[in-house]
């Protein structure tokens, strides 16, 4: 209790809020603090009601729809309503809509899809593959027509280009050939067998046939380069060469065939781009 000076003994505190004034003869000195305080909390309670009438007028005008003058038109009507959907979904709506059957693939077609995805590229990397044996056994052909009108520089460079450098390096590629495969033919068979073509483990029969299937090839072609280089030996005998390599030749590009997982089907259409080298 605020301001009282005395009171009886029997009676209450008493605050009175008013000017100052006697009760029972004794002075009684009011306060103005407990009345500062409603008025106070009167203000903030009337502010509050405020906030909230502007709040909720202002929701009311952001809720509420413009309308024109005039009659109201007649909006458009449609089966689906696109902006409901995801873009997938109405994607599907539409296809529905026109006439598409639409399904879910099942996880074994999906499974078919990326085998055929992976035989494809397979099918792919052999006929790649294939191409170089195919330019080596051209260019035996072009060097077995011309060799007699070569001179011994000459022949030298044709059958390191006959051979793709497995024989008689070419310009800079001697340099290297000390220190590492320049053979064209060599390097395909390391990729088909440690990769990155195709891995076949070192112990495979895929890997044993081509590797030797290369070493007899890189054989015939020794004894075709001393057949050229001794001018006793013509005709017959040089072409007996020439033969053996072509055969070797054509036994090597199958080994190497053999190391692509592909199935007959597809080994069938490789071998069809390269009648000489499978005929």
């Amino acid at each position: 209790c605020f301001g009282v000076g005395h009171h009886d003994a029997g009676d209450m505190s008493l605050c009175v809020f008013a000017n100052a004034s006697a009760v029972g003869g004794v002075t009684v000195r009011h306060s103005t603090r407990l009345r500062s305080r409603r008025v106070r909390a009167t203000r903030s309670a009337r502010t509050r009601d405020a906030v909230v009438r502007s709040a909720v007028a202002k929701d009311a005008r952001i809720c509420e729809t413009p309308r024109a003058s005039g009659p109201t038109p007649k909006q458009p009507t449609t089966d689906v309503h696109f902006a409901a959907f995801s873009k997938r979904k109405a994607l599907l709506a539409m296809l529905a809509a026109s006439g598409f059957a639409v399904t879910l693939a099942p996880a074994a077609a999906n499974a078919n899809l990326l085998d055929d995805f992976n035989n494809s590229q397979l099918q792919s990397k052999s006929k790649l593959f294939m191409g170089p044996v195919a330019l080596t056994f051209e260019r035996l052909v072009a060097l077995q027509t011309d060799e007699r009108e070569m001179d011994v520089s000459t022949l030298a460079d044709a059958l390191g280009a006959a051979t793709l450098d497995c024989l008689n390096p070419r310009g800079a590629l001697a340099a290297y050939a000390t220190v590492r495969d320049v053979c064209t033919l060599g390097i395909l068979v390391k990729s088909a067998t440690k990769g990155p073509a195709c891995v076949n483990a070192k112990d495979s029969q895929e890997s044993i046939n081509v590797n030797a299937a290369l070493g007899e090839l890189k054989g015939s072609y020794e004894t075709l380069a001393k057949s050229l280089s001794d001018a006793s030996t013509v005709g017959p005998e040089r072409d007996a060469a020439f033969a053996t390599c072509k055969q070797n030749l054509r036994n090597f590009a199958q080994k190497l065939l053999n190391c692509f997982p592909i199935d007959e089907t597809a080994a069938s259409e490789t071998k069809s781009v390269f009648p000489d080298l499978f005929a």
